[in-house]
Parts: C-alpha cells; structure tokens; sequence
C-alpha cells in the first residue's frame, strides 16, 4: 500500500471509530478526516403577501416556533434538504431562493442556513408528531416561545437583511452580528 493510501485508510478508521462512539450520543454527529463536524441545517424563510414570515410550531421539545427547515441528511443539498422539510413540515412546495443569511451555535456545534423561498405549489397537510400548526407572521405578533436562534434568523428576514453572519450565544439570550447588515 502507498504511504497516501495508508494514511487515508487510517483517518476512514478513526472517522468511523469516532462516528461509532458518538452514535449513541447524538445521530448528527458526522466525520470529515478524523474530525468531527457540526450539524448542519437550512431554514426557510417564505413571505406572504403582506410581508409576513412563515412561522411552524414544534409539537416536541420546547413546541416553540421557529421557520420551517432542519437538517441536511448525509448526501442531500442544502437546497433539496430546504425544499423537503418544507413540504413534510407544511405541504408547501417551495424553489429556494436568496442566502439570507448563516447563523452559528458554537456551544451546540451547530450550523443553520436561512435561505428565503418562493412558493410553486401546495399538497394536503394537517398536522402531526413533528409540527402543531403554522401561520404568517409580522415582527411586531412573533409568536412565543421562540428561541434566541429562530428570532434571530426571522428578525433579519422579516428587516430584510442578507448577508448575514451570527454567532448566537444561548447563554446570553443575545445573538451577536459579525458580519452583514445588508436591508
């Protein structure tokens, strides 16, 4: 075996090694050369008419609100991730559009697109184990419980900012810009 070879077999041995061990821990945990990567999301941000942001309920953990969107599997694009969460989380489909903006949480090594999107079409839906409801929202009838991160993400949408980038600190409820304030 190459000297290249072997050196590549042997960071596939301690990603897997380490993907292993962490699998009980959590399911997002993924490897990249022996290091072990955030997780990775994309969320929508889709208006109506009147200018007002989508907004779902969880019906588990905190049932809080936040946008439609969530992981991007093993594989899939951020923008078939988007477009497939939107459509399980409220039957809407969607064709993704602007990066509006990238927003980081360090202390839970996580990582989450917003990207706003157009509607092109509408399937049944009612809801279910994963969303309660949702609705159109403006920045002054956010719905409550919403985390730091979600209010976030929504509160540039709905200001129309892009470009953004954010580090957002659970500790101290307060998102912090580092880069972007494009309206």
């Amino acid at each position: 075996m190459a000297p290249n070879t072997s050196l590549k077999r042997a960071r596939e041995i301690k990603c897997q090694a380490q993907t292993f061990a962490c699998t009980p821990l959590s399911s997002t945990v993924r490897c990249h050369q022996g290091n072990i990567l955030p997780t990775f999301g994309v969320f929508a941000a889709i208006f109506d008419d009147d200018g007002r942001i989508l907004c779902v309920r969880l019906n588990y953990g905190s049932r809080g609100w936040t946008t439609p969107g969530g992981r991007v599997e093993p594989g899939e694009s951020p923008f078939d991730a988007l477009a497939r969460e939107v459509v399980e989380e409220t039957g809407l489909e969607v064709e993704p559009g602007e990066l509006l903006g990238v927003y980081g949480k360090p202390q839970d090594d996580d990582v989450v697109l917003s990207v706003r999107a157009q509607i092109t079409g509408r399937r049944a839906w009612q809801p279910n184990d994963e969303i309660a409801e949702f609705g159109y929202f403006a920045l002054d009838e956010l719905p409550e419980p919403m985390s730091v991160a979600a209010r976030a993400r929504i509160t540039d949408a709905l200001e129309g900012r892009s470009s953004v980038l954010r580090v957002v600190d659970v500790s101290t409820s307060r998102p912090q810009r580092l880069r972007g304030d494009n309206p």
